[in-house]
């Protein structure tokens, strides 16, 4: 007894875990706030360039390219699907299979309201669509063994490059990543009857950005939070390398999601995820990342509520913008519009989450 009392004291204190540690390897686990601000800074961008008052103002990098390229608005749907891919391991709803098919069928039909909202007609291809078609596939895919997970991501993207390059059906040009000969169009087409940059082609790939979001953080159960930030830097830093090497031969493109495009984003996704954590868990700066915790636990329903209330109030936008705009320009005005969006959006989802109010989508 006397021995293994000094063996105690001579190993010293023993530390405590922290709680993002406690929360990857304890069951149930708990809200980890570098993952929740994760999603939330995914929210902001989506709400600033979706709500914007004059969509033609805003600066370049608050866009999307016409075609090839890579803005900073681009990165930000990817960091939502990697967000969504690293909670599934830690909701008990995404184990349980009419959960997730409710939670599927939902989504879709949000999606299909907002298209119908926007557009005039009731439309299969959208963001939120999209997200149900990546969060189903990840979640079936995620159901193999684990050895087979990455594996099958990259046999994903594999057979979509094949596909672009060889694949030549009526009205596609093999080898083409060009507008309206390439492999996407034809998929759109054949799936869904119409080409879309929400389409198909583009929810194949967008699943492969969950599963990731997935595996890298399954990867950071049990060990301490420094560890953790070097598996993220690690898995950051290879895919940015990668997916730039790709680059030289695939086009860098969101509009069809690229391998080039999926692979790269991945990477600036744990970048994202390892500011975050070093800022939440190492420095424990948990004001720092305050403000995007909160939309992070509502995004659906943040995202849903506010892009219908931009399109609604747009008889009030138009003039409202043509007059700002005269006065302060036409980017000030615009940012003027969906700032003030965002900043209600902030309070509302800070509301919500001090009286422990969670709309699950």
């Amino acid at each position: 007894m006397r021995d293994v009392r000094s063996a105690a004291r001579r190993a010293g204190p023993r530390r405590e875990p922290s709680p993002a540690s406690r929360a990857i390897a304890d069951e149930p686990p708990k809200r980890i706030l570098a993952l929740d601000a994760h999603r939330g800074l995914a929210l902001v961008v989506l709400v600033l360039v979706n709500t914007a008052g004059i969509r033609s103002a805003l600066p370049y990098q608050l866009d999307h390219p016409e075609w090839h390229g890579l803005t900073f608005a681009d990165t930000f749907f990817p960091v939502f699907l990697f967000a969504m891919g690293a909670a599934m391991g830690f909701s008990s709803r995404a184990q349980r299979v009419p959960s997730v098919l409710k939670r599927v069928g939902l989504l879709f039909a949000l999606g299909v309201g907002l298209s119908w909202l926007r557009s005039g007609e009731p439309r299969v291809t959208g963001i939120l669509q999209k997200i149900a078609f990546a969060y189903l596939a990840a979640w079936l895919v995620l159901r193999l063994p684990r050895r087979l997970h990455v594996p099958v991501a990259v046999a994903v993207m594999a057979g979509m490059w094949a596909a672009f390059t060889w694949a030549s059906p009526a009205g596609v040009v093999a080898g083409s990543w060009e507008p309206g000969t390439n492999f996407a169009v034809f998929l759109d087409r054949t799936v869904v009857g119409y080409p879309s940059v929400e389409g198909f082609a583009t929810a194949i790939m967008a699943t492969v950005n969950v599963i990731g979001g997935a595996v890298v953080v399954r990867g950071l159960r049990g060990i301490p939070p420094r560890a953790a930030l070097g598996q993220i830097a690690l898995w950051a830093a290879a895919s940015i390398v990668v997916g730039l090497g790709l680059s030289l031969a695939i086009p860098v493109n969101k509009r069809i999601w690229t391998p080039s495009f999926t692979v790269l984003a991945h990477g600036i996704a744990c970048a994202y995820l390892g500011l975050f954590w070093w800022l939440s868990e190492i420095r424990r700066w948990t004001w720092t990342v305050r403000p995007f915790v909160a939309l992070g636990r509502n995004p659906i329903f943040i995202y849903v509520l506010f892009t219908a209330a931009h399109v609604v109030i747009t008889p009030l936008r138009v003039p409202v913008m043509a007059s700002l705009a005269d006065s302060v320009g036409a980017l000030v005005a615009s940012l003027v519009w969906s700032g003030a969006l965002l900043i209600v959006a902030v309070g509302l989802a800070e509301w919500m989450d001090r009286h422990r109010i969670y709309v699950r989508v």
